[in-house]
């Protein structure tokens, strides 16, 4: 897959901006994207395709991975309502029919404890499950500080689709 430089430099400055966010309570992964600068100035970007951990997915407690990148049909950066009356940033992620099922087993088996949406080794957010999520979307939030953060991490989710395709 081939990116502009903005678009890198965009995703870079959003992964730098997550990162204090990042738990160190988590076991972490092993495999991380490699970069590449081609000739005509692209970056094209790699990961370890036999490795679900080497780009997003979500993880429970154990490190069990549940859902990655090949579940993933759009991210959508949006505002969020939350319940103490404030809008935040968010990335709506909507999976396929494989996807919404793992999802829904793994918040089944999972309620009362979290799970983890991870990209590499990072923990962009954890959330502690209380009910089965039985539609095949999840909102992550409270990890961006503005829609331009959100929407960086939906365009390079889409990125990811896309490079799957």
């Amino acid at each position: 897959m081939k990116l502009s430089r903005q678009w890198i430099a965009l995703a870079i400055a959003l992964m730098l901006l997550l990162l204090p966010a990042c738990s160190n309570e988590i076991s972490t992964v092993e495999t991380d994207p490699t970069f590449t600068v081609t000739d005509d100035g692209n970056v094209e970007v790699g990961f370890d395709e036999d490795d679900p951990k080497s780009y997003f997915h979500i993880r429970d407690e154990e490190g069990t991975v549940w859902v990655t990148t090949e579940h993933l049909v759009s991210a959508e950066a949006e505002y969020n309502g939350s319940s103490n009356y404030t809008i935040t940033p968010a990335v709506r992620i909507t999976l396929n029919e494989d996807g919404t099922a793992l999802l829904h087993e793994a918040t089944l088996k999972n309620q009362n404890q979290p799970l983890y949406i991870c990209y590499g080794d990072n923990v962009l957010y954890a959330s502690v499950i209380y009910e089965p999520i039985t539609n095949g979307e999840a909102l992550i939030h409270g990890s961006f500080s503005t829609l331009r953060d959100a929407e960086g991490f939906a365009e390079l989710l889409n990125g990811l689709i896309e490079g799957r395709r």
